[in-house]
C-alpha cells in the first residue's frame, strides 16, 4: 500500500473541503472572488502534489481538463459542481491507491520528504511566527507596520521586495516567500486612481488584492487582517470580511492588531514591549 501518497492524496481532499464549507454565496447566486480564488490556488497546488507523488501524466491531463471556471464572475452552484466534481476524483485516485496502485502511480519510489513537502504546500505547514505585510505604495504605513510586529511583537516579517531575486519569476518568488509565513497583514491604500460613469475612487494595487486572496487559500480567513486606510474603496467581494480601518497610521490600529495577533496563537498577552 503506498501510505504515503494516500495521506498526501486525503490532504489535498481533506483542503478541499475546508475551501467548501467556508465558501459562502454572495447576492445573486455568484461566488465571492476569494474562494474562486481560493480554489484556483487549490487547483495549482493539487497538481504539483500529482507530479510530486508520481501520478501518471494522463490522470493529471484529465484533471487539468476538469477545471472549468474562468476569470470574473463565477455563478455559485458551478463553483459547487466544481469541487464536488474535484472530490470525486480525489476519492477515485484514494481508492485506486489503496487497492490497484500501478494503475495510477508512475513509480513506487519516491522520497518521503518530497511527499511531505507537497502536502505540507496543501495543507498549510507553516512557520506560525513569521508575517506577511502586503502593501502597495504607502510606505510609510508599511515601515510603521513592519517597525510594530518587529519592536513590540518580536516577530519575523516578511517584505517581498527585500528578499533576494535567486533567478525566479515574481509568481514564484511570492510563492517561496508566502508559504513560509503564519500571517498576513493587507495593506489597503489609496494608490490608484480610477474614474468611472458612476463615481471616481481611490483603490489598493491590483498585487494587494491577488495577495490577499493567495493567503486566505493558504492560511484561511482567521489567518489574515486587512488594514485599510480611510477613503480607499475597497472591492464589493470584501465588504462583508471584517477590516481595521485607520485615518493616517497604522498605529491607531495597534491594540487591534495585538488581538489579532493573539488571537491567532503568534504572541501572548505578556510578550508585548512597552513603547
Amino acid at each position: 500500500m503506498q501510505e504515503e501518497e494516500i495521506n498526501a492524496l486525503a490532504t489535498a481532499l481533506e483542503v478541499l473541503c475546508t475551501v467548501e464549507k467556508e465558501a459562502k454565496p454572495k447576492d445573486q447566486g455568484i461566488c465571492w472572488i476569494v474562494d474562486s480564488t481560493r480554489l484556483f490556488l487549490w487547483f495549482e497546488d493539487a497538481i504539483e502534489l500529482f507530479k510530486t507523488i508520481k501520478i501518471k501524466k494522463s490522470i493529471i491531463a484529465l484533471f487539468q481538463g476538469a477545471f472549468s471556471i474562468s476569470d470574473g464572475i463565477v455563478e455559485y452552484s458551478k463553483f459547487t459542481r466544481q469541487i464536488q466534481h474535484f472530490k470525486n476524483i480525489l476519492a477515485g485516485l484514494i481508492k485506486k491507491a489503496e487497492n490497484n496502485p500501478e494503475e495510477i502511480f508512475i513509480s513506487t519510489k519516491i522520497q518521503k520528504k518530497d511527499i511531505n513537502k507537497a502536502a505540507n504546500s496543501l495543507d498549510g505547514n507553516v512557520d506560525g511566527k513569521k508575517v506577511f505585510i502586503i502593501h502597495g505604495h504607502d510606505e510609510l504605513n508599511r515601515l510603521r507596520l513592519e517597525k510594530m510586529l518587529k519592536d513590540r511583537f518580536e516577530l519575523e516579517v516578511v517584505i517581498m521586495k527585500e528578499k533576494p531575486k535567486k533567478g525566479r519569476t515574481l509568481i514564484d518568488k511570492f510563492e517561496q516567500e508566502a508559504k513560509q509565513v503564519g500571517y498576513a497583514f493587507a495593506l489597503f491604500t489609496p494608490d490608484d486612481f480610477t474614474k468611472t460613469d458612476k463615481e471616481d475612487y481611490y483603490a489598493a494595487r491590483p498585487n494587494v488584492i491577488f495577495e490577499l486572496g493567495w493567503f486566505y487559500s493558504h492560511l484561511g480567513r482567521e489567518k489574515v487582517a486587512i488594514l485599510l486606510k480611510e477613503d480607499t474603496k475597497i472591492p464589493s467581494d470584501l465588504e462583508g470580511i471584517e477590516r481595521f480601518q485607520f485615518k493616517e497610521s497604522v498605529d491607531e490600529k495597534f491594540h487591534e492588531i495585538q488581538i489579532e495577533l493573539q488571537e491567532a496563537g503568534l504572541i501572548a498577552a505578556v510578550k508585548i514591549k512597552e513603547s
